[in-house]
């Protein structure tokens, strides 16, 4: 099972029938599938309203499927031991399981981390002036199209932005750039206090 929030760890789940799948999730579920490389089915049961109820973000499951989801995520394979997707749930194979708790679980939690110091980064640049209310929807815009694999004018954008927060940093005093440092702490800190909803 992918539970939802930060700093849970995935752990099995004893999958029986539709009314088990619903008591994991909390409700009425919904499917979402990928395939991996070998050609094994992996489908994710969730709560249908997740979402719309407001549960909270579940970050492995919105990496392995490519889509914000939210609440628990009970993970099962789809492809049957003779290799075919027939609708009925299997288990995960055990070498992807391992990948799930071990590379796959630091991936998802180090781009956690580093969305949320740039997140804070772009937040306090915005504070101090380095940035305006059209250069964020002109980042959101590129963000988007680097999520399509067109990274090329985000990653230039946010090298200029680094650029400029380096050079006000060099001409604020030592004081002023500690008294930023600790406020950017104490956001990351809020935001962890949030669970990252």
């Amino acid at each position: 099972m992918l539970p939802c929030g930060v700093g849970n760890e995935i752990e099995p789940a004893i999958v029986g029938d539709l009314e088990s799948i619903q008591q994991y999730v909390g409700g009425c579920i919904d499917a979402v599938r990928t395939e991996l490389e070998d050609g094994t089915v992996i489908v994710g049961y969730c709560h249908d309203e997740g979402l719309l109820l407001g549960m909270e973000t579940n970050w492995f499951a919105s990496a392995l499927f490519n889509r914000q989801l939210a609440g628990p995520v009970v993970l099962v394979s789809g492809t049957s031991p003779t290799g075919e997707y027939d609708g009925e749930n299997y288990d995960l194979p055990e070498n992807y399981y391992e990948y799930l708790t071990t590379n796959f679980t630091k991936r998802v939690a180090d781009t956690y981390n580093e969305t949320m110091i740039m997140t804070a980064g772009l937040a306090l640049a915005k504070r101090v002036g380095l940035l305006d209310d059209a250069e964020m929807l002109l980042l959101d815009e590129q963000l988007g199209r680097a999520s399509e694999g067109d990274d090329a004018d985000f990653i230039e954008h946010m090298t200029e932005i680094a650029k400029r927060c380096n050079e006000f940093g060099a001409v604020r005093e030592d004081d002023t750039m500690e008294a930023m440092i600790a406020e950017m702490e104490c956001m990351l800190q809020n935001e962890a206090e949030k669970g990252g909803k």
